[in-house]
């Protein structure tokens, strides 16, 4: 039950900071770019952060990987600095796009005899 709550706050702050995000690439900020830009940066993080929670709760799904958590955060970690125009920041972008992209090929924290047995199952 507290994992739906969490999830929900979640999605909630994920709203809120896509809101914001069409304000900024609309330039429709009426006067309060900062605070709108604060807005979305910090209810990006936290949500990330929040659903990054929500998720391990449910770990016994199986289906957590923390590899894609990871890239996600560092491409987050990216767009901060690529809005903050910081250098070497196309690398740290694609350095968690590469992250992620592995992590649907990779899960260190799969458990193979599990796999070993559903595969066996099928084969009966």
């Amino acid at each position: 039950m507290q994992a739906l709550n969490l999830k929900t706050f979640s999605n909630i702050l994920f709203l809120i900071a896509f809101v914001c995000g069409i304000f900024m690439l609309t330039g429709r900020t009426f006067g309060y770019r900062t605070e709108i830009h604060t807005v979305f940066f910090l209810t990006g993080a936290v949500a990330l952060i929040m659903s990054l929670v929500a998720s391990r709760q449910e770990i016994s799904r199986g289906d957590f990987n923390i590899l894609y958590w990871i890239g996600n955060l560092i491409i987050f970690i990216g767009l901060l600095l690529k809005t903050y125009n910081f250098h070497y920041d196309t690398y740290v972008i694609f350095g968690g796009i590469a992250i992620s992209a592995i992590s649907y090929f990779v899960n260190p924290f799969s458990n193979e005899r599990d796999q070993e047995q559903e595969d066996e199952l099928l084969d009966q």
